[in-house]
């Protein structure tokens, strides 16, 4: 469902996550984590979720959670929801479809994150 992260201080400063909006809810849609590799720093963290993003030096950023999601794609992943447990992180269809307007901040951090990649 849509939840809140927090980007943390490093991600102020890395080149590829800054200006992204420091709070913002973003799709999650998993119920599995990770470790972070080694040589990588934390970038991200959420309630439910210790290890969101996380970079290893300039060129490689790893996100637990969905910038990117539309319409057309949530459907297709609530079509597919089905496994999904009842709990703490587990919202309902309806509350995820009523989260689609945080996608608009999201696209908003993904152009800023890809634009920053991208840069010379």
């Amino acid at each position: 469902g849509w939840l809140m992260i927090t980007w943390d201080n490093a991600a102020l400063l890395h080149n590829l996550t800054k200006g992204v909006s420091l709070k913002t809810k973003v799709f999650q849609h998993h119920g599995d984590t990770f470790d972070l590799p080694q040589n990588a720093t934390l970038m991200a963290s959420s309630e439910g979720c210790v290890n969101q993003a996380y970079v290893i030096g300039n060129n490689v950023l790893a996100l637990q959670f969905h910038l990117e999601i539309v319409p057309e794609l949530l459907n297709d992943m609530m079509a597919h929801s089905g496994e999904l447990e009842p709990g703490k992180f587990v919202q309902s269809n309806e509350q995820i479809q009523e989260g689609l307007y945080d996608a608009m901040q999201n696209h908003t951090d993904l152009a800023t994150i890809l634009e920053n990649m991208f840069k010379e």
